[in-house]
């Protein structure tokens, strides 16, 4: 008799440990591994990974309850995904089955023929209390227990939806059902003739099968047919019968572009070689450090180049969903069969990308973090485009940082982990200042680029009665987009705030509109004519009066980008002008319009957050202005400046990147602010060393560890009470004499009332990052020691402390 080790699938640590059930007759071992399948778990049927074969003694095993049902017609994660999951649950402190739920995609949750079973039997029912409820029902319970299930379908029309979910809640009955895919997805797949041989298949097919005979003739004539063409012109039955035969295939149209293999610099090649000759040696680490414009995009596509052709597999991580289509564009000139994943292509573009990759005809995965955990086969390199940012890190549990995935992955895999930026977040090129990994230095722009000419605008001088003059744009950046404008080259403006106005405010009593969820200034989007919190999403129309003292003297205050764009079309009305935010790519397809336009050289000016603000190479670009760089430097965050830092060098880089000289202007209130000064002169390792001292100092990351801790609640005191026990629970099971350790709180949060709950977090630093995870396992674990209105949110070494 063959058993698994069962993973139940319920959000709870106390089920991380493995439970063992006996194979039915009919299935092999290989046919359940790395499968969902549903078993009995007490008196309740819930689902569950069979993650591995049992160890168990055959004594031990006669006492075992079988598994009921497989879900899965194949398996959704492997054994060394499995392992790469055991670590992110002991890592960010989560259930295991959560960590394995995040591997296993959305794009493979749904499930088709749902069905009623029971959760008791027959002869249990005069034992249970609830024999009036299930004698009230007599009927569907008579049949139920007869059939073994009924479909969901005619469940719902025996009971109706209400009772059906009383007896769910219950524990009387539960759902359940095999897992599906999507339809297969038809926008940007075609049809191609595939191992059809003309001579001895066509006279077989006229005969026999007339109409897939014609559907071949068809794509012999166009040579390939659109998915969304060809499936409303051929019957679906012809279509798949030709699919099996192996006559055609269905396959991703590539893109057209015509391309020419750039020169390599001294430098590009040196990193290439470093990297390509390690390959297949197990695993080590690279920080590629480049300066903005100096071709690490060409690194990293030959290192894929060489890599494929070994046989192996690439993973390459981009932050943003735009960076993953303008890449796309220029890998697909050479490395055939992209696999392409991130969130905003439909769950059935994600099913079928993930089957490709599952079934080896995707080579290269490029998406954004969640394409970390990609099923790829003999994986070689993963790479991760501009590491520093946070959009690497997820803020929901589990809190899992895909740079410290990726390590861990290539780790087991052992494959080559390089990380590539021009900014690097400290703790990175700490690291590779101790010789962790190993530093390939990119210092000079390709081609006749050169690096742009900064100035910083002190805005406290923008004086003056001129049309020109607000304070938006100054006088003196409005003359270079003019002359820009006049030479008929392009521009960016970079301001990192959406919205039209910051906050509305009252002349009169000076109250702010805040959300009503939240600590927050509403901010004002002139488009829909709303307030809209940017934390929880609740809308409202400006109020005409203050709530406060009832004036009508409301004050829009604080700029964004719908604001900056409104100026500048008053400004310059016959330039186009063009905004990306991220409430412009809401709209599908309009983020892809928008940067093909300005690759195209059909925008004269392009305003955007930080979505513009890295990776992109348009040539045409000779000015970008910082509109707003005092924003970025002030939050109570000891990352802020760092932040800040990278956000101006990297918006800067985006300037002069063809043939034309490049120039940037800095708008500031603050020009001797010292973080601005060294942003303006690229000076990364002069910006390091002043940041690290600092750190150092504070003894802040990467000098220790941080485990922060946010209680929240809907009443304040409680919060506050427990946020107060919280400390003094973590007093009493530490030894402080052990490990240097420094308890900081509890203290409200800088954001104190987020989405209606008051947060009050507590944050304690230290060296031994184990001595973290233990604190925070126990407290996860011990949680009924505390009031059941409050959250406990664990994070380990968090990137924001808002």
């Amino acid at each position: 008799m063959k058993c698994v080790d069962v993973l139940i699938n319920l959000p709870d640590t106390r089920f991380d440990s493995l439970y063992t059930y006996f194979i039915p007759e009919g299935y092999s071992i290989m046919q359940v591994l790395g499968r969902r399948v549903l078993v009995e778990l007490g008196r309740k049927k819930v689902e569950g990974y069979a993650v591995k074969e049992s160890t168990l003694s055959s004594k031990i095993m006669t006492d075992l309850k079988p598994i009921i049902k497989v879900l899965d017609k194949e398996p959704v994660f492997d054994e060394e995904l499995f392992r790469l999951a055991e670590w992110m649950s002991e890592n960010y402190i989560c259930p295991l089955s959560m960590a394995l739920n995040i591997i296993v995609p959305r794009a493979i949750t749904r499930k088709k023929d749902e069905v009623v079973i029971p959760n008791v039997c027959a002869d249990e029912v005069f034992d249970l209390e609830l024999n009036q409820f299930i004698e009230k029902y007599t009927v569907f319970f008579e049949q139920l227990w007869k059939k073994g299930e009924i479909s969901l379908r005619e469940a719902k029309k025996i009971l109706g939806s209400d009772v059906l979910e009383q007896l769910k809640f219950k524990g009387l009955v539960s759902t359940t059902g095999t897992y599906s895919g999507y339809s297969a997805a038809k926008a940007g797949y075609i049809y191609k003739i595939d191992k059809f041989d003309f001579d001895r298949d066509m006279p077989y097919l006229c005969r026999k099968a007339p109409r897939q005979a014609e559907a071949l003739e068809f794509l012999l004539s166009e040579g390939e047919a659109e998915c969304e063409v060809f499936d409303k012109i051929i019957p679906k039955a012809s279509i798949n019968a030709l699919l099996n035969k192996g006559y055609i295939k269905k396959v991703r149209k590539k893109p057209e572009f015509t391309y020419m293999r750039p020169v390599l610099t001294d430098e590009q090649k040196l990193a290439i070689e470093s990297i390509v000759e390690d390959l297949g040696k197990g695993y080590k680490e690279y920080l590629l450090f480049g300066v903005t414009g100096s071709g690490k995009s060409e690194v990293y596509l030959n290192a894929a180049e060489f890599c494929i052709k070994k046989g192996k597999s690439v993973i390459i991580l981009v932050p943003e969903i735009a960076l993953t289509r303008h890449l796309v564009e220029m890998f697909s000139l050479r490395i055939p069969d992209i696999a392409v994943m991130h969130s905003g292509m439909t769950l059935s573009e994600r099913y079928d990308e993930w089957q490709r990759i599952k079934r080896g005809e995707a080579r290269l995965v490029l998406g954004t973090r969640s394409a970390v955990f990609a099923p790829v086969h003999n994986l070689g390199l993963i790479i991760i485009d501009e590491e520093q940012e946070n959009t690497y890190k997820q803020e929901e549990t589990p809190r899992y940082h895909a740079v410290e995935v990726a390590r861990k992955r290539a780790q087991i895999e052992s494959a080559l982990l390089v990380l590539g930026s021009a900014t690097p977040s400290i703790e990175t090129f700490y690291r590779a200042m101790q010789g962790e990994m190993k530093l390939l230095a990119l210092s000079k722009r390709v081609g006749e680029a050169v690096m742009p000419r900064v100035y910083i605008e002190d805005m406290r001088l923008n004086k003056g009665s001129a049309k020109t003059h607000n304070l938006v744009i100054s006088g003196f950046l409005y003359k270079k987009i003019q002359e820009n404008l006049d030479k008929g080259e392009q521009s960016i403006l970079f301001l990192n705030r959406r919205g039209y106005s910051l906050l509305t405010i009252c002349a009169q009593c000076g109250n702010v509109i805040l959300c009503p969820n939240c600590s927050v200034g509403m901010t004002y989007h002139n488009d829909i004519k709303l307030n809209i919190c940017h934390y929880c999403n609740f809308s409202a129309k400006p109020p005409v009066f203050c709530p406060e003292c009832g004036s009508k003297y409301l004050k829009q205050v604080g700029f964004g980008t719908q604001r900056v764009e409104e100026e500048l079309k008053r400004l310059f009305p016959e330039a186009k002008i063009k905004r990306l935010d991220i409430d412009i790519s809401r709209r599908r397809e309009e983020q892809k319009n928008i940067l093909k336009a300005m690759q195209n050289k059909e925008i004269d000016i392009l305003i955007g957050t930080q979505m513009i603000a890295k990776g992109f190479n348009f040539p045409a670009v000779s000015l970008v202005g910082i509109i707003d760089a005092d924003g970025m430097l002030n939050l109570p965050d000891f990352r802020a400046g760092e932040r800040a830092f990278q956000l101006i060098v990297q918006a800067a880089g985006r300037a002069g990147r063809g043939g034309i000289p490049g120039e940037v202007v800095i708008q500031t209130y603050q020009p001797d602010n010292h973080i601005v000064n060294l942003a303006a002169r690229q000076d990364y390792i002069g910006f390091y060393y002043e940041e690290i001292k600092q750190r150092k100092l504070l003894d802040y990351p990467p000098f220790t560890n941080i485990l922060r801790m946010v209680a929240s609640s809907l009443n304040q005191n409680v919060c506050e009470e427990e946020a107060q026990n919280l400390v003094q629970y973590i007093n009493e099971i530490i030894d402080a004499k052990e490990d240097r350790l420094e308890i900081l709180g509890p203290a409200p949060c800088p954001i104190m009332r987020l989405r209606n709950r008051f947060r009050y977090q507590v944050i304690i630093k230290c060296e031994n990052i184990l001595l973290l995870r233990s604190i925070g396992r126990h407290v996860v674990k011990n949680r009924i020691k505390f009031s059941s209105d409050v959250r406990i949110e664990v994070d380990i070494n968090p990137l924001v402390l808002m």
